[in-house]
């Protein structure tokens, strides 16, 4: 009998060892994980761009004789956009030059110190050439702008009876700035919405015949949006 039960308690004492050890195997058996996975490359803003560009301006122009008997100006742009992002490695700061020219309807209507006659005002083109400084949040670019600006203004003066009417275009220069935000939509495209405030300064025009030497100049708010092709 005693070795009978001593073989029992061996058997009982060797299961009870492998059931207590198996835990612990386990625990320290190695995990096999796949490689992680590739984190998403980030938009790169840098390169040259071509685009187009529409939107509307409001504000005032001055039509100084003196007095300035100037009034306000409303009306539309449409154009094109030419220009150059580089971002500094590692870094989401945008550095960039940007020009555009545009075809531009923006008038104002006024009479002059002798109400028999008008002194009416129009923007007919305006170009920029501006530099741009933003931060990108991987494909979309919050930036500031501002730079030189150009543009012709026209002068147009009738009489109430459309019986004489003068017609001047001078070309005058200012500057250009405001801000803007850009998405990009694929590698290539992206799409912008920016506001820009512009200074023609005030430009002489002749007199001649019933019509007195004046000077013009216009001072607007611009809201455009643009579509540009990167490459």
């Amino acid at each position: 009998m005693g070795d009978a039960v001593k073989r029992i308690l061996l058997a009982g004492a060797a299961v009870l060892a492998l059931t207590t050890a198996q835990p612990v195997l386990a625990a320290d058996a190695p995990v096999y994980k796949g490689p992680p996975p590739a984190a998403a490359a980030l938009f790169n803003w840098s390169g040259f761009y071509i685009g187009v560009n529409g939107g509307g301006g409001w504000g005032t122009y001055s039509y100084v004789f003196p007095p300035d008997v100037g009034s306000s100006l409303s009306g539309w742009a449409i154009g094109g956009t030419l220009g150059w992002n580089w971002q500094a490695p590692g870094s989401n700061i945008v550095f960039g030059i940007e020009g555009d020219l545009d075809w531009t309807d923006i008038k104002g209507n006024s009479l002059c110190p002798n109400p028999v006659f008008t002194c009416n005002a129009k923007v007919n083109w305006l170009g920029t050439v501006r530099g741009r400084i933003g931060v990108a949040a991987n494909t979309m670019l919050f930036y500031l702008t501002g730079g030189f600006a150009t543009g012709q203004v026209e002068r147009e003066s009738t009489d109430t009876g459309a019986v004489v009417t003068l017609t001047q275009r001078e070309t005058a220069t200012g500057w250009t700035a405001g801000g803007g935000v850009e998405v990009a939509f694929t590698n290539n495209m992206s799409g912008k919405l920016e506001y820009l405030y512009v200074d023609l300064n005030e430009k002489s025009f002749p007199g001649t015949g019933a019509f007195s030497t004046v000077n013009i100049g216009a001072k607007f708010s611009l809201v455009r949006v643009g579509l540009n092709w990167r490459f």
